[in-house]
């Protein structure tokens, strides 16, 4: 016979204790800066909707990419800056929030020159 109950939690009370709230705050202008600091270079963009930066460094297989949304107004933007954190996390070799927490507490004077959401200097991919 059942005794004990634990309180269910829904998918989104779940995400709601455990994805930082911080996601919410952070801009494309924000990740842009951040990533040009660590190396990383824009290049043409294959797809609709994001932003491609090459990884500072290359592996044997070739150069590989991360996506940044292209603004904060799309639905599932926290879901990609989420994906994105975690990719960067495993890149440095950091926890995701510790890479938020540097996004978050980067000067504004790092912000590219051309402002904010602007676009940036892209180098063409390599073929």
């Amino acid at each position: 016979m059942i005794q004990y109950y634990s309180r269910y939690l829904d998918d989104r009370a779940l995400s709601r204790r455990w994805l930082d709230p911080r996601l919410r705050t952070v801009r494309v202008a924000d990740i842009q800066a951040y990533l040009l600091r660590k190396g990383w270079k824009p290049v043409v963009p294959d797809r609709p909707y994001v932003l491609v930066f090459q990884e500072p460094t290359v592996s044997e297989e070739g150069p590989l990419y991360q996506f940044v949304p292209d603004t904060e107004q799309r639905r599932d933007y926290v879901a990609r800056i989420y994906e994105l954190l975690a990719a960067l996390g495993e890149i440095e070799d950091r926890y995701a929030g510790d890479v938020l927490t540097d996004i978050l507490h980067q000067s504004s004077e790092s912000v590219p020159a051309n402002g904010p959401g602007m676009p940036l200097s892209i180098e063409p991919t390599p073929k």
